[in-house]
């Protein structure tokens, strides 16, 4: 990026983002200031501040900041929350790059995120805006004839213009590779479709200037986000080479065709001597995003009716984030048959006592695919060693011949033999009917966590976070990435039990 661009896209953020912040600060420290007068009442004659709220479009303080009471505060901010998750949502699709990529944190975080940014930023887990067709075939073209010296038509019968996915670093188009080049590969007629994944230009400039901005973003405004920032930026910034990223495919494939889930999981092949620093080819997986999977097998099971499937999805997201959703035992079970049965009173009987059967074997289905899912991450972490990083349900295909795509391992993470003997020993105890926590906090200091009191005391403070290792972190995301889409799917998911199978 040149330098007046950096100064510019600066300028932008900050323009945008002032006032939101100002808003969100003065809010904070005037309730501060009335916290311990919890049941006082402004008055009406407090024109000074309500010529401040005037002059800034801010609600005015008497009907804002009347009562002091919890639950007013937590009004007075679901307010704040309301107005401007619209305004972070625009903000992002309009600065794009590491933006996006915090926007998809910020909607897959309802533990400590306000919902209604979690529920305004779904739109970018799927629908981030993609570069014009022309400018990714020329960066292809630039990238193969630099590297090798080939046009993009020296490799492909067919580029496709229409794009596959849309990330916040790149995104990806279907290829057709020419006969001659498959004969030279030894690939037969099934693999001559594949996907190309592109880097955007100063994509890595980009993110670098963006992590700048967002440092003194958590310096002047959110504090609590500095450690969740370094991670970030930590595991991003080693996304930004695809032959390395080629690499882990390539390892990880190996490892799945070795696995005892060969003939239920596909990684797919990276076409390694095509790849550059900048483009990925790779072998094309036909199938959907496992959420949307699910979604189609619910809408079928609806008579067609999508409104009402995704009605009942959303639902169930809004009763995780709530900490509404029991466990999957058999009277929660049900229950949820009962609630269920509720939004289709309007089928006739004999289409709701087949839409509940079909609902049973939805579950069934759903089950085995979490399992699934658990046993084969298990797998790499603990037979392997080697596991995505960045695992979450955009990565996770259902591919037409039945099998499970995994897919994006840029941020793919290695553990070593000490590592992986110590999550043994605590994925070991978590598995007993009776757990020894001594056993398990010895375990977490093996693996270099600190304990837990002091983690919590940290929390309480906001003083600097404590050094928790890259093993510990990116296994216990997997686990709890797992727990929340089981919860979501209504599958108790256990896993320890799952992965002490690899012990």
């Amino acid at each position: 990026m040149k330098p007046q661009e950096v100064i510019t896209r600066t300028l932008t953020f900050w323009k945008r983002a002032a006032p939101i912040i100002l808003h969100y600060k003065f809010t904070q420290t005037w309730l501060n200031l009335h916290h311990s007068n919890s049941n006082r009442c402004i008055t009406n004659n407090n024109n000074d501040e309500n010529a401040y709220a005037t002059k800034f479009n801010w609600p005015s303080f008497p009907s804002l900041f009347q009562y002091y009471d919890q639950q007013k505060r937590d009004k007075i901010y679901e307010e704040l929350h309301e107005r401007y998750a619209p305004e972070a949502l625009d903000i992002v699709l309009q600065m794009r790059g590491l933006f996006i990529k915090i926007g998809q944190v910020l909607s897959s975080r309802p533990d400590f995120i306000p919902e209604a940014y979690v529920n305004i930023m779904q739109t970018v887990q799927d629908d981030v805006p993609a570069w014009d067709a022309s400018e990714i075939f020329d960066i292809i073209d630039k990238s193969w004839r630099r590297n090798f010296n080939l046009g993009v038509y020296d490799l492909l019968q067919e580029f496709d213009p229409e794009v596959l996915g849309s990330a916040s670093i790149g995104q990806v188009h279907l290829g057709k590779l020419r006969k001659d080049v498959r004969k030279r590969m030894n690939l037969g007629k099934e693999r001559e479709l594949v996907a190309i994944k592109v880097m955007h230009l100063d994509a890595e400039d980009r993110f670098r200037n963006d992590f700048k901005i967002f440092k003194w973003l958590c310096r002047l405004a959110l504090p609590g986000w500095t450690p969740i920032l370094r991670e970030l930026e930590s595991q991003m910034m080693t996304e930004f080479d695809y032959i390395h990223e080629a690499d882990n495919l390539e390892i990880v494939r190996k490892n799945m065709m070795a696995s005892p889930y060969r003939n239920k999981v596909v990684v797919p092949q990276p076409l390694l001597e095509y790849c550059t620093p900048n483009v990925l080819i790779m072998e094309y997986l036909d199938g959907v995003k496992l959420e949307s999977a699910i979604l189609s097998d619910l809408t079928s099971a609806l008579r067609g009716d999508e409104g009402l499937a995704k009605s009942i999805m959303e639902e169930k997201r809004r009763a995780l984030f709530q900490g509404e959703l029991t466990a999957n035992n058999d009277q929660s079970m049900v229950q949820e048959f009962k609630n269920f049965r509720k939004k289709i009173m309007h089928f006739p009987v004999h289409q709701q006592l087949q839409t509940i059967i079909q609902l049973a074997a939805l579950q069934w289905k759903q089950r085995k695919a979490i399992e699934l899912l658990l046993d084969v991450h298990g797998h790499q972490i603990l037979k392997n060693g080697v596991f995505n990083g960045d695992c979450h349900p955009g990565n996770i295909l259902t591919l037409k011949n039945k099998k499970m795509g995994l897919i994006d391992y840029g941020q793919c993470k290695r553990l070593s033999d000490e590592e992986r003997c110590a999550i043994s020993c605590i994925v070991t105890e978590l598995g007993k009917v009776h757990v020894d926590e001594m056993a398990v906090a010895e375990g977490r200091r093996e693996v270099g966590c600190s304990t837990p009191q002091s983690y919590l005391l940290h929390l309480q403070s906001q003083n600097p976070f404590l050094i928790v290792p890259d093993a510990a972190v990116f296994v216990a995301r997997t686990s709890f990435l797992f727990r929340g889409f089981g919860s979501l799917l209504g599958v108790e998911v256990k896993t320890s039990e799952h992965w002490s199978k690899n012990l």
